[in-house]
């Protein structure tokens, strides 16, 4: 009897450690799970900032329920479709930097509106601009290929379309000209192709890269083709910034495209030679960094014309405003108004008074 009653005393002694032991391992366990929650909550991010942060208006909206370039609504019930384009965004630099974004909306604002006119005067869509934002971020840059400007034309395609091309002129440069070549490749595209995405990918791919394709795949639609992996992203991301620069309120950015006003200019033909164009912005009371900016198809400070052939340089009517984002577009160095020998590399002085044939044309605007 006596064992019996130790016994059930080892054994309620037994129990009540037990359960106290059940209440430490479950607070533990409680505790443990908690500190893993807040482990990985705080480690994905870290792994993949882009992803999480930065595009977290993205991913927290997704994609707009319907989606269209030139009038082409886009699949986004395909499952590949849709994933193309969020990609473009999620891997995409631009969004993570806020500094980029204003950039690139300063640009859109200054440039957009000579862009607009040119497409407008091809009758051509007006979301075909986004075009030369994916190529150039709308500044005068050259690729590894030898591709310049806004458009990234290459020589030979640029002088098919009628631009000039040589040691002392590259139209490539030139904006609004550049703008004209590359909305003629446009129309000769869609007449081969007819379809505005099938246009786009052409600009990457080649109007004839394109045409074998379709033909080899035996498929009608952009959307349908195997392409390598540059075009296809090229063309999402297209419609990508299209998005980003129509509706950036979606996407988290507070700022609204504002076309800036249109800059007044005025322009001069000449049709001799230069031997140095400090003379001719002297002449027009320009700052010569100034007149280079307006003319950027001028690539050097001399312009042998020995045919005669007549050339119109623009320039500002007021040469005192604030052009900076202008030149850092088209030339990619800054100017200070005051200086009227500001240069990126030495100040030149003129060498001999040209003979010219001066003759001012009506005023003219471009966008500031």
């Amino acid at each position: 009897m006596f064992l019996k009653k130790i016994n059930l005393h080892h054994l309620k002694n037994f129990l009540l450690q037990l359960n106290s032991l059940q209440i430490i391992s479950s607070a533990f366990l409680f505790c443990l799970g908690v500190w893993i929650l807040l482990s990985i909550n705080t480690s994905i991010p870290e792994l993949y900032p882009s992803y999480f942060n930065a595009n977290i208006n993205i991913y927290g909206k997704g994609l707009p329920k319907y989606m269209h370039f030139c009038n082409d609504t886009l699949p986004l019930d395909d499952i590949e479709v849709k994933h193309s384009i969020q990609k473009e965004f999620y891997e995409s630099g631009l969004i993570q930097n806020n500094s980029s974004v204003h950039l690139l909306f300063a640009r859109c604002e200054r440039w957009f509106p000579i862009i607009e006119k040119v497409l407008n005067s091809y009758q051509l869509p007006d979301d075909l601009k986004f075009i030369a934002v994916i190529e150039s971020h709308l500044s005068n840059v050259t690729s590894p290929m030898g591709a310049k400007g806004f458009w990234q034309l290459l020589a030979n395609t640029a002088q098919t379309y009628g631009l000039e091309v040589n040691d002392y002129v590259d139209e490539r440069l030139d904006v609004e000209k550049s703008t004209i070549a590359a909305a003629k490749y446009l129309q000769d595209a869609y007449s081969e192709l007819h379809n505005w995405t099938l246009v786009a990918a052409a600009y990457n791919y080649g109007i004839n890269g394109i045409k074998f394709q379709l033909e080899k795949q035996n498929v009608d639609s952009y959307h349908q083709l195997k392409l390598n992996k540059e075009t296809k992203e090229f063309v999402y991301r297209v419609i990508a910034y299209k998005m980003l620069l129509t509706y950036p309120q979606y996407f988290g950015i507070k700022r609204k495209l504002k076309p800036k006003k249109m800059i007044p200019l005025k322009s001069i033909k000449i049709d001799s030679s230069i031997t140095d164009i400090s003379y001719l912005a002297k002449y027009l009371n320009c700052p010569k960094i100034l007149l280079k900016a307006f003319n950027p198809w001028l690539l050097t400070n001399a312009l042998p014309n020995p045919d005669k052939k007549t050339y119109t340089f623009k320039y500002p009517l007021h040469t005192t405003a604030d052009y900076s984002g202008y030149i850092s577009d088209v030339l990619g160095y800054s100017f200070n108004p005051t200086d009227n020998t500001s240069s990126p590399k030495n100040s030149d002085t003129i060498n001999s008074k040209d003979s010219a044939s001066l003759q001012h044309l009506n005023n003219k605007h471009i966008s500031q």
